[in-house]
């Protein structure tokens, strides 16, 4: 649907104190070459990060460097000197990943297009539990807090994984991981205070119960201040989270891991909807204080040497609650997987694995949001199975594989991938994919009724869901080149094609046409109508685009990271298409993305670190053009005091990010912030 309200301010121009910082960095080298052992950039180099293991693209530990995908890894590192707050903005930091701040509570995220608060095609994982809500298969960003001193890495797939991850992991999968419980002893705390009454204090306390066993536990309460809104004065959005929770491992002598974790939060926001109404301006602003709660419990068993392999097994349960003005829901979901990995006598690489996922939900309709039925069960059950082949030993892999899912909506998916990696040395990668992957249709997409307004002040829509809604379609073809030229330089390149099919679209009702044309005769029809519209499948593209990024270590204590991103999509509606706005989509997706990271150690107890960024405008939201700076100046006065100040959004006092187009709510922007700080970790 389209915007109720464009937002449009002209993009600013700091390029001045930009160079600024750039020549603060560059003069500043001397001082920390000097006491470059001292560093903390020298405890982990950037040949040791391409080490790094990561599980996302193969679902088996493999070198970052050898990976054959796009993909990127935050490391806990990388999310406490960006000085981020929450997982969104950590997100910002990888290239190819649309990121834009929607009010203070949610967010537009996405790789590769077709970002929204309500985007439907990234897979989001927490520990193996996934993120994502049935109703809309995408994710609450505002319910995903965590320690962000607790997280290991954040593992970024972008392009399709459903080979491995099934339905959802369309345009990527993030996977976040946290520490084990032995590697957080001790006590941490950490307080933010920042700008606007915003702020946060964690609380993690972590010890041994015995030399296998070792658990934590953790409090954390967040303050999030209210955005602006596009035409001045108060966003009222502000909102706060509480969350506690636990994790506990224990390794036996035979090498097997047994981990049970489990968080529950609870929070309240403020928020205003804009509501349809009869009378001019025909909307009426709804302000609410929705509540949101949930709980998990997820318990995971890892066994090496079962059968020549590491088998695993791992079940969880999630509840969430959400109650706003315009709808409620509960959900209770339970979800059990098995999986196990070995090596052939021929050398492949086998891993298969199955699961199954039911969950419930309990809706509260209201005029202007509705499922019908209000309550409903689905069940997903799924088998995958991948073969990395090694045509010449560790130099050529093909690496083919399938995930079969049965979903209660479409029936059984089929989605098989192939990758081909060749490292001719350890200075070169190549690799190369196909994959089809599929977005199986949500709660939303089938039995939602709707009542929205669109463009035109005087028309309504009525949205209905569809119960014969099929499955949207990818097929991707892509290729990567990873270059090391010395142990200090690393350059990643990925391009990629994706080609969509049976994308959603949302159908006017032949018997409305006529409406329609009475409505573009001037002044023929003056009072509020209302459309009937039914979504469909009616939709088809392609899109296609670079992501490139680079990480220098200048010296053992300046590290300095580059990327760019470019996008550009085609989408086009079908010939009997009556579609409203589909291919509207194309401009709410950055076509360039750009980004400039210095991370820099001044001597034994300073570290300054600065982050430029550059997004391209969402032409069809209104929403400019904008060059971004964010910077963190940190002391340590010993290894278990950390103080910094932070700031962000340096170069403009607020700027718009995003207009949603489904729940309408008033245009709101970003303001400038500074946060101070303090962490004891014990």
């Amino acid at each position: 649907m389209t915007k109720l309200m464009q937002v449009g301010r002209p993009a600013c121009s700091p390029t001045r104190l930009i160079v600024v910082f750039g020549v603060f960095s560059a003069l500043s080298l001397p001082l920390s070459a000097q006491r470059a052992s001292d560093s903390n950039l020298a405890e982990m180099s950037l040949e040791e990060l391409l080490q790094i293991e990561i599980t996302s693209v193969s679902k088996h530990p493999e070198k970052l460097a050898l990976a054959p995908a796009a993909v990127s890894a935050l490391t806990t590192d990388d999310l406490r000197r960006s000085g981020s707050g929450n997982l969104p903005d950590a997100l910002r930091l990888v290239p190819g990943m649309q990121v834009a701040a929607v009010d203070a509570h949610s967010w537009a995220i996405s790789a590769r297009g077709f970002p929204d608060v309500f985007a439907n095609k990234l897979l989001v994982l927490r520990d193996g539990r996934s993120l994502y809500t049935p109703l809309f298969s995408g994710v609450f960003w505002d319910a995903q807090d965590t320690v962000l001193e607790d997280i290991e890495r954040i593992e970024v797939v972008r392009g399709p994984g459903a080979t491995l991850w099934g339905a959802n992991a369309v345009n990527g999968v993030i996977n976040i991981l946290t520490k084990t419980a032995a590697q957080t002893v001790g006590t941490m705390v950490s307080t933010v205070a920042g700008t606007d009454s915003a702020g946060s204090l964690t609380v993690r306390y972590g010890a041994a119960l015995s030399q296998t066993s070792h658990y934590r536990v953790y409090a954390k309460y967040s303050r999030y201040a209210e955005s602006e809104l596009a035409g001045g004065g108060r966003g009222l959005d502000s909102w706060k989270l509480a969350q506690t929770g636990f994790r506990f491992d224990r390794t036996d002598t035979n090498g097997a891991l047994l981990t049970v974790q489990g968080d529950a939060y609870a929070g309240r926001q403020h928020t205003v909807f804009l509501i349809p109404n009869s009378a001019p301006p025909y909307f009426a602003p709804v302000v609410d204080e929705p509540r949101l709660a949930g709980t998990n419990l997820l318990a995971r068993w890892t066994r090496p040497e079962v059968l020549g392999g590491e088998l695993m097994v791992q079940g969880y349960f999630d509840y969430t609650h959400r109650d706003t003005a315009i709808f409620r829901e509960d959900r209770q979901t339970f979800d059990l997987e098995a999986q196990h990995g070995f090596i052939a006598a021929n050398g492949q690489k086998l891993t298969l694995g199955t699961g199954f996922r039911t969950t419930v939900d309990d809706v509260g309709n209201t005029p202007t949001v509705s499922l019908n039925p209000a309550s409903r069960r689905t069940d997903l059950w799924n088998v995958f199975l991948q073969d990395d082949i090694p045509l010449r030993q560790d130099v050529l892999h093909l690496i083919i594989g399938s995930k079969f899912e049965r979903n209660d909506f479409t029936g059984w998916e089929v989605q098989p991938g192939s990758r081909l990696l060749w490292t001719p040395n350890e200075q070169h990668t190549l690799w190369t994919s196909v994959a089809r992957a599929a977005r199986t249709p949500s709660r939303s997409d089938a039995d939602i009724t709707l009542h929205q307004l669109t463009s035109l002040p005087i028309l309504f829509a009525h949205i209905q869901g569809n119960r014969s809604f099929d499955s949207e379609l990818l097929t991707a073809y892509e290729a990567g080149y990873r270059l090391r030229p010395n142990p200090r330089m690393s350059i990643d390149l990925a391009v990629f094609y994706h080609d969509y099919s049976r994308l959603r679209t949302t159908e006017i009702d032949p018997s409305s046409l006529p409406l329609l044309g009475a409505l573009a005769i001037p002044g023929l029809i003056t009072s509020p109508v209302t459309v009937s519209t039914t979504i469909g499948n009616m939709l088809d593209g392609s899109s296609h685009g670079a992501e490139l990024s680079l990480a220098w270590q200048v010296t053992p204590s300046w590290r300095l990271r580059a990327t760019y991103s470019q996008l550009q999509l085609r989408l086009t509606a079908r010939p009997d298409s009556l579609s409203i706005d589909a291919e509207a989509e194309e401009g709410r997706s950055p076509r360039n993305q750009a980004s400039f990271w210095s991370q820099h150690d001044l001597g034994r107890s300073w570290e300054f670190d600065w982050r430029a960024s550059y997004t391209d405008q969402l032409e069809s939201l209104g929403v400019p053009a904008r060059l971004g700076l964010d910077a963190r100046l940190a002391w340590h006065p010993s290894a278990r005091w950390e103080i910094s100040l932070n700031g962000r959004n340096l170069t403009d006092p607020h700027h718009p990010e995003f207009t949603p187009g489904t729940i309408l709510v008033p245009p709101t922007e970003v303001r400038r912030s500074f946060q101070i700080r303090l962490r004891y970790d014990y």
